[in-house]
């Protein structure tokens, strides 16, 4: 098992490293758009057979240290790979929508149809006439819609097929603003220019290799054992800023999460360290990247495990034996709804407080493995309260953020997780086990969800 931990520190105002940072920032994404150009074009592979020969380029060209450029070029593939996946998602949503909206089309269709007929033999009432109106004009709409979905999807598909990447530096919000000055509270071009600048140019990446010392070349942490902070020592682009200095440095930084384990990276030097700095209004963050990789887990699934099924306010958990016979029964509520902070910082609470809890009774965690995007992708607005309330259900469902967590927590805790599938645990809970056990039907569910886990096979009661 292998997982990639991101950590994050506020960096001193005023000190060498921000003021370097403040000056380079500008120069490095100008950079980064260059190549970005250049990457995404069309000719691009036709002009470099290999990216290494446009590495070489690009040093030659602006005087660059090869590490800029390769950091620079991994980040952008990286985007790149992150944009068509996010193309690909949105291609297969959007064929939902199109497949639903076509029905909807085709049933309105076939109304507006029976109307005429009738209306055709003038037995149609002035209420039907009506009607006929409403459906009409309901049809012109829907169809526009589909048009206009249709429109859509062959563009993802255009865009997929043909390695095209749509996107805007500092985002398209941001530069329309500059076409409605007054209404986005900006007295002068100037003053907008100033903050799309700042929206634009607000990251600098730093990618790690194994080779390098302090498993980065360019940018090196460095533990104090005796104060238990870090110091930062900060190659800087001389040649291309024309400084008289080749490194900036600051000490006494501290990292309060992962902190240990970046420790430890350092005294071992086993494992790359990849660095993000990211300017939040006017103040400097650092991120840490790196991955931890195990082979085993401290758990087992032969003395039983934990079964968790997720609903929306709660997690309902189960505890089996060996022989998938239950023998405890829990339950967490969930206060906080949506993907807001809260929610977030509860719902890792709880993943890390179930984890520690299996860690302690030596069994491994099951949970389902769901996935709403279909369901998300054909919904349409409900009128009724039963509608609404599943609506609203299935968007504050972030069964992603669920997963991430109580993957993270189980991976960190040393606490085997499998993912199962989903289908039938509740019919199957509440119709076999929820009245004999005397469990609620999450309860149940959650039950089912465990003895699948274990590999026993639960069938719908006929």
């Amino acid at each position: 098992m292998k997982r990639t931990y991101t950590t994050e520190t506020r960096l001193s105002k005023g000190s060498e490293i921000t003021k370097y940072l403040d000056m380079y920032v500008a120069v490095y994404n100008k950079l980064y758009r260059e190549m970005w150009h250049d990457m995404t074009s069309p000719s691009f592979k036709e002009l470099y057979s290999k990216e290494s020969e446009y590495v070489t380029y690009m040093c030659g060209k602006h005087q660059l240290l090869k590490r800029t450029v390769n950091s620079i070029r991994n980040d952008i593939n990286g985007t790149m790979r992150a944009f068509k996946e996010l193309q690909k998602e949105n291609k297969r949503s959007l064929k939902q929508k199109v497949s639903k909206q076509q029905t909807k089309v085709n049933k309105l269709i076939e109304e507006v149809k029976a109307l005429k007929k009738k209306a055709g033999k003038n037995k149609a009432t002035e209420k039907e006439l009506e009607k006929l109106r409403q459906k009409k004009s309901s049809l012109y709409y829907q169809r526009n819609r589909l048009n206009k979905m249709k429109q859509r999807l062959v563009k993802i598909e255009a865009n997929i097929d043909n390695d095209r990447y749509n996107i805007g530096f500092g985002s398209k919000k941001m530069f329309r603003k500059q076409f409605r000055l007054k209404e986005n509270g900006y007295k002068t071009h100037e003053k907008w220019l100033n903050d799309y600048r700042k929206a634009r140019d607000k990251n600098i990446y730093y990618l790690g290799t194994y080779s390098e010392k302090a498993g980065n070349q360019l940018c090196q942490l460095a533990y104090n054992e005796e104060t238990g902070l870090f110091d930062i020592s900060l190659r800087v682009e001389d040649k291309l800023l024309k400084l008289p200095y080749k490194q900036v440095k600051a000490s006494g930084i501290s990292i309060k999460y992962m902190g240990d384990e970046i420790a430890s990276i350092l005294k071992e030097k086993s494992r790359p360290l990849s660095y993000r700095f990211a300017r939040r209004g006017n103040a400097w963050y650092m991120q840490v990247m790196f991955s931890i990789e195990k082979c085993s887990t401290d758990t087992r699934s032969k003395d039983g495990v934990i079964g968790i099924d997720y609903n929306e306010g709660f997690l309902a958990i189960t505890e089996t034996d060996g022989c998938g016979n239950l023998v405890g029964r829990d339950r967490y509520d969930l206060y906080f709804h949506g993907t807001g902070n809260k929610a977030k910082s509860e719902m890792s609470q709880v993943a890390a407080r179930i984890a520690k809890e299996a860690h302690a009774k030596g069994k491994d965690i099951v949970i389902e493995d769901l996935d709403f995007t279909r369901t998300k992708a054909k919904m349409i607005p409900a009128r009724s309260k039963a509608g609404k309330k599943y609506n609203r259900q299935c968007h504050l469902f972030d069964y992603k953020r669920y997963k991430e967590f109580m993957q993270g927590a189980c991976f960190k805790r040393d606490v085997g997780i499998h993912l199962v599938d989903p289908r039938n645990t509740s019919v199957i809970g509440k119709g076999k086990y929820a009245k004999q056990k005397k469990l609620t039907v999450h309860e149940a569910a959650s039950y089912v969800i465990a003895r699948r886990g274990q590999g026993f096979t639960d069938k719908v009661p006929a």
